[in-house]
């Protein structure tokens, strides 16, 4: 399948260090975020792309992202943050209560990067999503520079 990045500068390399680590997000349509300067494509195996579903809360990357993610926000449960990284409940919904807006926006950051993560660790090339566009795929690109299609 072929998915898409919107991206307001053009991408000559993959930063290990951005917001989300390595991971780029992509959609199967053209989304915007802002000011567009460049338009990739990127090539996914159906079979290569996990969600929430495919998280094991006793594996050693969940049990490690689990742990980042109490450690980050000490407001919450391991079960809060199982249900949260596998996308069973969203941030707003859970813990609009105990957190600012602001920091529920950054906590939804901090599940992506992790949820990228976990998809790399246990093997995928994607981890299928929903933001404020719809369906999103985050993929770790470390390595997959090559593979990214800029678009006319």
């Amino acid at each position: 399948m072929q998915v898409i990045h919107t991206s307001p500068y053009f991408i000559t390399e993959i930063k290990q260090d951005g917001l989300f680590d390595d991971c780029l997000f992509f959609a199967e349509h053209e989304y915007s975020m802002g000011n567009i300067a460049a338009t990739y494509t990127l090539e996914l195996d159906a079979d290569k792309v996990c969600d929430g579903s495919a998280l094991d809360e006793t594996g050693d990357a969940e049990i490690k992202a689990i742990a980042e993610l109490m450690r980050i926000y000490d407001e919450i449960s391991k079960e809060e943050a199982v249900e949260l990284l596998s996308d069973e409940v969203d941030a707003y919904s859970l813990l609009s209560d105990r957190l600012a807006s602001e920091d529920c926006a950054e906590l939804c950051w901090d599940i992506q990067r992790l949820q990228g993560r976990l998809a790399r660790e246990l093997g995928f090339d994607a981890f299928l999503t929903r933001d404020e566009q719809g369906p999103v795929y985050i993929v770790s690109m470390t390595g997959r520079l090559p593979e990214l299609t800029l678009q006319e």
